[in-house]
């Protein structure tokens, strides 16, 4: 069975034109499709497996890093909370709809 998908996120690479997503799931946990992420296998403390994309999500600053990012299901992080803050005090919505939320930082 697959993770339901809370947030999307788009990150620019630093070594080239390439975008990487980054996902958050409604379980808190996250993954990437960046090769620190895919070969290099760094983990945390606690053995879960990390590259720089996830740890600016896990820090709740992913929203100021990444290039844009889609909330499909919003749930009660660091995170959420500065995004909703975000959205109120710089309108950046590209596009809303019931489903989801989507920030173009761009």
């Amino acid at each position: 069975m697959s993770k339901e998908i809370a947030t999307a996120f788009w990150f620019a690479s630093e070594s080239s034109d390439k975008t990487y997503q980054a996902l958050l799931y409604t379980d808190r946990s996250t993954s990437c499709e960046c090769p620190a992420w895919k070969f290099r296998k760094k983990t945390t403390a606690a053995g879960e497996r990390t590259c720089r994309h996830t740890r600016d999500i896990q820090a709740g600053i992913a929203e100021s890093t990444a290039k844009k990012f889609v909330v499909y299901k919003p749930i009660e992080t660091i995170f959420f909370l500065r995004a909703k803050e975000h959205q109120v005090s710089s309108g950046h919505i590209a596009k809303q709809d019931e489903r989801r939320r989507v920030f173009d930082l761009e």
